[in-house]
């Protein structure tokens, strides 16, 4: 699924492994999402959006991503602090 993840990290200077520890997303899930290898999970894409302070759409132009109400609303009572402890 084509994403600006590389893009967006790299001109923040965030090396992955910081990036895995500080959202709880493993570093090899990370890779294969920017390599445009995996479709992320609503959680994931969630998580890397408020991780950014960006809306999923700037991380995801240009394709549609179903939202499941449930999830967003999980996603959201949970703060990136409360999910994933450097």
């Amino acid at each position: 699924m084509k994403n600006n993840i590389r893009e967006i990290r790299k001109k923040r200077e965030i090396k992955v492994d910081i990036m895995a520890r500080l959202t709880g997303i493993k570093a090899a899930k990370l890779y294969y999402l920017e390599t445009e290898g995996a479709i992320p999970s609503l959680m994931h894409a969630y998580l890397l959006a408020s991780f950014f302070d960006l809306d999923v759409e700037d991380i995801w132009p240009n394709e549609v991503i179903v939202m499941a109400e449930p999830a967003v609303t999980y996603v959201r009572r949970r703060p990136l602090h409360q999910v994933a402890q450097p």
